[in-house]
């Protein structure tokens, strides 16, 4: 197995060189959190502060080979961007977000464009990260393929008009399909024990 590391490449110990805890680690990942909610405006950001924190440290954890060194970078596990914890679940609070204002829609698929398409096959690499991280016994598949697809509804959400499409054959396909990555979201989550807050 792999150590984890801190910055200077040794084996992340505490200021008097004793073994970390993994208690001491949640409180560091906790509080990160909690500053950058406070910094962002959030109120109350107690408990939401440790699902986020947590959640940067198992995403952080499990998102690497498990035979293979990696360093503990606290700036680098708590960002909202990139391959991160806090960036799958920042995705999956937007989708929730969006799917409460657009209220009821029907269920349907039309995939006219290229940022569907590509969220489809960002589903189907999904569900063979699955199988391939259960057989190989390696999370650091799905949490590949989850951040991929938290990528690609990115780009999807960023390109595509969703809330103000006036084709309603358009906006219910939009709608289901961020429905659809939702679902794969928390999938992926609850795979890698990771909770996904009411809000970010």
């Amino acid at each position: 197995y792999g150590t984890m590391n801190g910055k200077d490449g040794k084996p992340f110990k505490t200021r008097s060189g004793d073994t970390i805890k993994l208690n001491d680690i949640i409180n560091l990942v906790t509080d990160k959190a909690k500053e950058k909610l406070v910094a962002n405006g959030v109120q109350n950001a107690g408990t939401i502060a440790e699902s986020i924190g947590v959640g940067a440290m198992k995403f952080g954890d499990l998102s690497n080979e498990v035979n293979r060194d990696y360093l503990f970078d606290l700036d680098a596990f708590m960002s909202f961007e990139g391959k991160t914890g806090p960036y799958i679940q920042y995705t999956a609070v937007r989708i929730k977000s969006l799917l409460a204002k657009a209220g009821e829609f029907k269920y349907g698929f039309d995939l006219a464009t290229k940022e569907e398409n590509a969220l489809i096959i960002e589903i189907l690499k999904m569900i063979d990260a699955f199988y391939n991280a259960l057989n190989n016994y390696a999370p650091n598949l799905v949490c590949n393929a989850v951040y991929s697809l938290a990528s690609a509804y990115s780009t999807f959400y960023n390109n595509v008009r969703i809330l103000t499409e006036t084709n309603k054959v358009k906006r219910n396909s939009y709608l289901s399909l961020s429905k659809l990555v939702l679902n794969y979201l928390e999938k992926a989550c609850d795979l890698l024990a990771i909770t996904i807050p009411e809000r970010m």
